[in-house]
């Protein structure tokens, strides 16, 4: 734009101080490690919880937030299972979700309990080509994706 070269973070920082109500906006900068809006710096945690605060349902947002350990949306405490847990019920496809889950160590989906190798396994269902998912099956003793056993 304007002979100026903008690379992703710089995009959504810009989405973001053009309207600082846009969800989605936050989310992205969040996931892309925070930024700067309006001169005010924003790290990764603030960001999620930004856009949750506009937009209880972005999957990203969650997930960002679990990334980050947890945090609190509209005055509720989220751990970062609950986080986790939360991406998934708005995108139960959300592969890094899953595969986050299962760091945390497993939780609820959909009203099943999952431990931490059926998340491990869900993740790489659903990308069988996520590397170092496959060094976390391993790291659980092995397990199986689409009917194989590793």
């Amino acid at each position: 734009v304007d002979g100026k070269e903008y690379d992703s973070k710089a995009c959504y920082e810009k989405a973001v101080n053009y309207d600082p109500t846009l969800a989605s906006a936050w989310a992205y900068l969040g996931i892309a490690g925070g930024g700067t809006v309006d001169g005010q710096k924003y790290d990764r945690k603030a960001c999620c919880e930004k856009a949750l605060q506009l937009d209880p349902s972005i999957a990203e947002a969650w997930r960002g937030l679990g990334i980050e350990g947890g945090g609190v949306v509209d005055g509720m405490e989220n751990d970062q299972t609950l986080c986790f847990e939360k991406a998934l019920y708005f995108d139960p496809t959300n592969y890094l979700a899953w595969s986050g889950l299962g760091e945390a160590g497993g939780g609820v989906v959909d009203g099943k309990e999952y431990d931490s190798k059926a998340c491990i396994e869900k993740a790489l269902h659903l990308d069988p080509k996520f590397a170092m998912v496959w060094i976390a099956l391993g790291e659980v003793g092995g397990g199986v994706v689409d009917g194989k056993e590793y």
